[in-house]
């Protein structure tokens, strides 16, 4: 009887683009285990394991740090960061603490039209988003990889309404 295979497809920066299942793995592909749905917006990764000293063979345990903790470093697929959000304010809106080269887009649902589209040119920096208008507004922050977008729907009314 045939196994069901899990597989993952990625890109150059180590995200996965294209997960699913089937009794073979197609080329290019990685074998994983699991759902194949739980690796969608993850990226594999190097990372720092702890191994607590109770579980390290006695032969490899380090004579001039027999107590510590031994790290090593596996590879592992882990969420990919969300981009910043909108945060409101009393008045205004605001994309904080964005990466360079993290893109905005502001949308009008109701006008049909981009009314914005912002790219942040130095890491760290914000963005006030105005609106002239009461409406539905659209907004779409999306840091460079690894991160993933963060899409906003915004029911804006009138000044001091």
């Amino acid at each position: 009887m045939k196994r069901i295979k899990t597989f993952v497809f990625l890109d150059a920066d180590k995200c996965v683009y294209r997960c699913g299942s089937g009794y073979s793995v197609p080329p290019g592909g990685i074998e994983v285990s699991g759902n194949p749905q739980d690796y969608v917006g993850t990226q594999l990764v190097e990372t720092i394991v702890e191994v607590p000293p109770e579980a390290i063979p006695p032969e490899m345990v380090n004579p001039d740090n027999p107590n510590g903790v031994v790290v090593e470093m596996v590879e592992a697929f882990l969420p990919r960061p969300m981009s910043p959000g909108v945060v409101e304010s009393a008045d205004s809106y605001h994309v904080l603490d964005c990466p360079e080269g993290t893109t905005i887009v502001v949308y009008d649902t109701i006008g049909h039209e981009v009314l914005a589209n912002l790219v942040v040119d130095a890491d760290g920096s914000g963005q006030e988003i105005e609106f002239s208008d009461a409406g539905v507004y659209f907004v779409s922050v999306t840091a460079p990889k690894p991160h993933l977008p963060n899409e906003t729907v915004l029911n804006v009314e009138e000044p001091g309404s």
